[in-house]
């Protein structure tokens, strides 16, 4: 069984995009590097990723789901499905892609400060001023 949703959640990355680097899988995922190589690190050592090098250059690593990953993922999909419905709870289908809208120009948002890696204590201040 999975150690948090956060193992669900980079196994169903990889499966939907592929393999990627650690940093990408992290970025994608929106957590700090060091909860991200933790996340990563649980999914190799359960089996359920591999890590490989790059044949054009092989500084690079790739984080691959695995045979292992893909069932887990399938036979825990009842209850994810379940969830997921509980997540939306009575919202009907026009209303679940109108709030997808919504959430993902917030993600856009977001992301763009996010990327920018900017130190803590400056954060507030600075995306504040943007606004204005």
């Amino acid at each position: 069984m999975f150690s948090s949703q956060d193992d669900f959640i980079y196994l169903i990355s990889l499966k939907t995009m592929g393999a990627m680097t650690k940093m990408q899988l992290i970025r994608r995922n929106v957590h700090e590097k060091s909860s991200g190589i933790l996340i990563i690190n649980r999914l190799i050592r359960n089996g359920w990723a591999v890590q490989t090098i790059t044949e054009k250059d092989k500084r690079t690593k790739h984080i691959h789901i695995t045979e292992k990953g893909l069932a887990i993922l399938d036979e825990h999909m009842d209850e994810i499905r379940k969830a997921s419905k509980v997540v939306v709870g009575n919202l009907t289908h026009s209303e679940q892609m109108l709030l997808i809208i919504l959430l993902s120009k917030l993600d856009e948002f977001h992301d763009y400060y996010f990327r920018m890696n900017l130190e803590t204590r400056d954060l507030l201040d600075n995306v504040y001023k943007r606004l204005n």
